[in-house]
């Protein structure tokens, strides 16, 4: 995070740190010309008509101001407080971040001077060893040897810590950078006297076509048993996640069964009233909301992985990376995160079944939601391409083998692939 982001942060806070903390009589009011004409002639106890005013009058007229005024001012002074707070927190955890990365950099600036004594001493070495040393000397440049060994073992363990120290404080700074995105982009959204909902414009679909939508996934989405079958191969990636597991739009339920059968806690959110009634009543814990706004309520670090099949192709873009940031907040170190959707790189699936669903935004390809994944903080991000057809193969002489095997894939490659990534 650059200086001037700094600088314009701190800026946002004593701003409103001066709002919260002035008094009512120095906070001042934004009214139009004829409010300002009407407030100086009732200071000066005299109407614009030039007609005085009784002190009872006066008072009866200030009362009826001060009672239309005072809910916008409450409300400012809620929110300038909630801005504040939130920059606060967001500031301190920023310097503390900061103060570490100090450290890593004095640790490894001892580290390059370190590097500089070794190469003096490797000189010395391979000096000595060219003038054949009698056996004192030999000694002597055994122990040297010796020592510098015990030197580059040292070294070398404490370049490794490091390391971890910077990839952690990095995740930090990234998790941090998506707090400040977030918390930006609903201050922008919202006027001061609403409370900010960014979640309600990125619900894909109305929550009227709730059983529409249940008949379109029993028809195209694929049969329970298909679908246990596919997601099987993602429980070894969350058998030791290092907490619960939150299921965004779970659908009929199926990924949550399999978790539940191998003893994982779980639990899912999704839009889609009918879905939920239909997994409530097997048992399983999904609740009726928005996802958006759930990982804005629940605590920062509490989940063990969050996953979400055949979501993201559903928001428009800002939404997708918002909702990435919500997951690096909610995730704990090592936390998982799972994200599969439609592969437009088989052409069927770009071409058409993609666009079966009406609430499908537009299709993402694999090096995209890869790189936006990386891009958003997330480390050890691989795309896994689950359920090709190999027996479809075509075989044309003539063809390179290459050519050949990217014409297979266009044609008979995976319907389906998924992000896998972690939190730092």
């Amino acid at each position: 995070m650059t200086d001037d982001v700094l600088a314009a942060i701190r800026s946002v806070s004593d701003r409103a740190r001066n709002e919260i903390t002035s008094s009512p009589s120095e906070t001042p009011i934004e009214v139009d010309s004829r409010e300002a004409l009407l407030l100086a002639a009732l200071a000066a106890r005299v109407d614009p008509g030039g007609v005085d005013l009784s002190e009872a009058k006066l008072r009866t007229v200030r009362r009826a101001l001060l009672k239309l005024i005072r809910p916008a001012t409450e409300s400012q002074s809620a929110f300038n407080a909630d801005v504040h707070r939130a920059m606060t927190e967001v500031m301190d955890a920023i310097r503390a971040d900061r103060s570490r990365l100090n450290a890593i950099g004095a640790g490894l600036s001892s580290v390059e001077l370190f590097d500089d004594v070794a190469d003096s001493r490797i000189s010395q070495l391979e000096e000595l060893a060219g003038q054949n040393p009698t056996r004192t000397e030999f000694e002597a440049l055994n122990g040297m040897v010796h020592h510098l060994g015990q030197r580059i073992d040292d070294l070398v363990d404490r370049v490794s810590r490091l390391d971890a120290r910077l990839e952690r404080s990095q995740a930090e700074l990234a998790r941090h950078r998506a707090v400040v995105d977030l918390t930006m982009r609903e201050l922008r959204a919202s006027a001061p006297d609403e409370m900010p909902d960014v979640g309600a414009v990125t619900r894909p679909l109305n929550e009227s076509y709730d059983r529409f939508y249940e008949d379109f996934e029993a028809a195209l989405r694929g049969s329970r048993e298909q679908l246990l079958a596919q997601q099987r191969d993602y429980i070894e990636l969350v058998s030791d996640a290092p907490g619960p597991v939150l299921d965004i739009g779970p659908g009929r339920g199926e990924w949550l069964e399999l978790l539940g059968e191998v003893g994982i806690e779980a639990r899912g959110v999704d839009i889609n009233s009918k879905f939920v009634e239909g997994c409530r009543s097997r048992g399983l814990d999904v609740v009726h909301g928005d996802a958006f706004d759930l990982l804005r309520e629940i605590p920062e670090c509490s989940l063990g992985a969050i996953t979400a099949f055949q979501v993201v192709e559903h928001l428009p873009f800002e939404s997708l990376v918002d909702l990435l940031g919500l997951c690096l907040v909610a995730l704990r170190p090592g936390g998982v995160l799972i994200l599969e959707t439609p592969n437009p790189s088989n052409l069927k699936v770009g071409a058409m079944t993609f666009w079966n669903d009406p609430s499908h935004v537009h299709p993402l390809p694999p090096h995209l939601l890869e790189f936006l994944v990386t891009w958003r903080g997330f480390v050890d991000v691989t795309t896994r391409f689950p359920g090709s057809d190999p027996a479809r193969a075509l075989e044309i002489s003539g063809v390179e083998s290459e050519e050949l095997d990217d014409l297979n894939w266009a044609l008979f490659g995976p319907l389906d692939y998924a992000i896998v990534a972690r939190r730092a």
